[in-house]
């Protein structure tokens, strides 16, 4: 599969790390111009549109041509292995998704001790109301960097871990015996009668 370099996805990219390319670049003349233009609005916000390049000229006042070949010599330096940005996410935000029974519900934390991994088991006595139970274990986790943040989501499904559960499930998907509604709409329970386990 060919794969084409696009520069509206780079401006994308540069948007979800922008504080940190600005830190680096903010002196550098060529640079400067677009990065006070990507500061100046929040980009990422849902109610605002990624700028094109047309608008990033007018505003600008830089010729497609000079503003296309900027955005790539920049896009290259962030990444240069000797001279580009040595990144850094200090701070750490886990997300934690929970569901049960067809309900679900969400929390964040500011730091754990110890990060969990996929199979352990979960004890959260203060959701027991909201979900019908308090026992989860750890389905998936997944991680995010963003704008100076290591953001950690932590999947977690009620009840307790079975490696041949999660075996199965796994092999249920690769070869689409769940389609992408049951994935979605089905619980724990339902999935396992689709497969004949229950």
């Amino acid at each position: 599969m060919d794969f084409r370099f696009s520069l509206r996805r780079a401006i994308l990219d540069i948007l979800h790390i922008k504080e940190q390319v600005y830190d680096k670049y903010k002196n550098n003349e060529n640079y400067k111009p677009i990065l006070d233009f990507l500061m100046a609005k929040d980009y990422l916000d849902d109610n605002i549109d990624i700028p094109s390049f047309i608008e990033m000229e007018k505003v600008l006042g830089i010729k497609m041509y000079h503003l296309r070949k900027r955005l790539k010599e920049l896009y290259d330096d962030i990444f240069d292995y000797d001279h580009g940005i040595k990144f850094d996410f200090k701070e750490i935000e886990i997300h934690f998704y929970l569901s049960n029974n067809k309900k679900d519900h969400s929390f964040i934390c500011t730091n754990l001790t110890y990060l969990p991994r996929v199979g352990d088991d979960f004890e959260l006595p203060f959701v027991h109301a909201k979900l019908n139970t308090s026992s989860f274990y750890v389905d998936s986790i997944s991680h995010c960097l963003q704008d100076g943040k290591q953001i950690i989501y932590i999947y977690l499904t009620g009840g307790y871990y079975n490696s041949y559960w999660k075996l199965r499930k796994d092999e249920a998907k690769m070869k689409r015996e769940f389609s992408f509604n049951d994935l979605r709409e089905l619980d724990e329970w339902d999935l396992k009668k689709k497969l004949g386990l229950w």
